[in-house]
């Protein structure tokens, strides 16, 4: 549970977060990148080994199986992606290998999540050496895969063997690191309006209900993949109805994939539904939400059954391009 003195730490010094739920994948073989350019959103030309990408792989619905954050090997690409639906996805992607030579493993790296003020200065004296500046910067270290995540304060994600992730993990905690839950982790998510699946919302949104339009997570020049005609529909005839928002809500934090009420939805389909929610230690609790258009244009949103309404905070990016409508 997130308590009060792992938020103080995080605003004035920095804290480390275990991510014990996720799965590393290494995909190698000669034909790796092209497979899977051909099944993910992002466009894996733009890794270059030294920057990451957030993708997603879809149904030929155009409907988000999985959300992953892509980076370049020496040897292939890896990702990672939920523990929950790691086995489920290897299994199915491994379906469309077919002559390819493609091998999908997954591995028993761990990952780590370094954040706060101090963050930047704590690593680069551990790790010697100069971090990447770039939200979407990425370099190889001694073993170590280290990320910069898009964030207002520095945030940095760390993949590596586990003996070499807690001999890290034991510096960083010597040099004034707090150790904090990955509910920690979770709440700088929704605060930097990044998504996750799980697998209640599995196969439920279009990437750009997702927001990943915004998080550079699709790639509309890259050519085809599995589901691209939806996506590339949505974002090009103006039919997409539904975004992905941050709010606020008093009371505990919903499961994801509950249901949203709204008096003022005209959809079919409902008025949305919650992507990932956490309890803060102050009380109440933070969560992405999409929403459909008319709910948030006209009418009072709620969760389904629930008491309290949500209230509608900022994202760090905008939903509509400068001058422009939503698409």
């Amino acid at each position: 549970m997130l308590e009060t003195k792992q938020m103080e730490a995080y605003g004035t010094e920095a804290v480390l977060v275990a991510l014990p739920r996720q799965r590393v994948v290494h995909v190698t073989g000669s034909d790796a990148m092209s497979f899977l350019q051909g099944q993910l959103t992002c466009d894996l030309r733009e890794l270059d080994g030294g920057h990451h990408r957030l993708g997603t792989w879809c149904t030929a619905k155009g409907r988000a199986l999985v959300l992953m954050r892509l980076w370049q090997r020496a040897d292939g690409i890896a990702f990672h992606l939920p523990e929950a639906l790691a086995e489920p996805i290897l299994k199915r992607l491994r379906m469309y290998v077919l002559r390819a030579q493609v091998v999908l493993e997954p591995s028993d790296d761990g990952l780590l999540q370094v954040a706060g003020p101090r963050a930047e200065a704590h690593l680069a004296a551990v790790l010697d050496t100069v971090l990447p500046d770039a939200p979407d910067g990425c370099l190889q270290h001694n073993g170590i895969t280290l990320m910069r995540l898009p964030d207002a304060v520095p945030r940095f994600e760390l993949i590596a063997a586990p003996d070499v992730l807690t001999a890290l993990k034991a510096k960083l905690v010597e040099a004034g690191c707090c150790e904090a839950p990955e509910a920690l982790a979770t709440l700088l998510d929704i605060r930097a309006g990044l998504p996750s699946i799980d697998p209640a919302n599995s196969e439920r949104f279009v990437p750009q209900m997702l927001n990943l339009d915004r998080l550079a997570g699709i790639g509309f020049t890259k050519g085809c993949y599995t589901g691209q005609e939806v996506v590339a529909r949505m974002q090009y005839l103006g039919k997409l109805k539904r975004r992905m928002y941050r709010a606020g809500l008093d009371g505990t934090a919903p499961v994801a994939g509950s249901e949203l009420s709204s008096s003022g939805s005209t959809s079919l389909q409902g008025a949305g539904h919650v992507v990932t929610a956490v309890d803060l230690p102050e009380g109440g609790c933070e969560l992405l939400v999409v929403i459909d258009d008319s709910a948030v244009a006209h009418g009072e949103i709620g969760i389904e059954g629930g008491a309290s309404p949500l209230r509608l905070l900022e994202l760090p990016y905008p939903l509509a391009e400068e001058g422009g409508a939503t698409s």
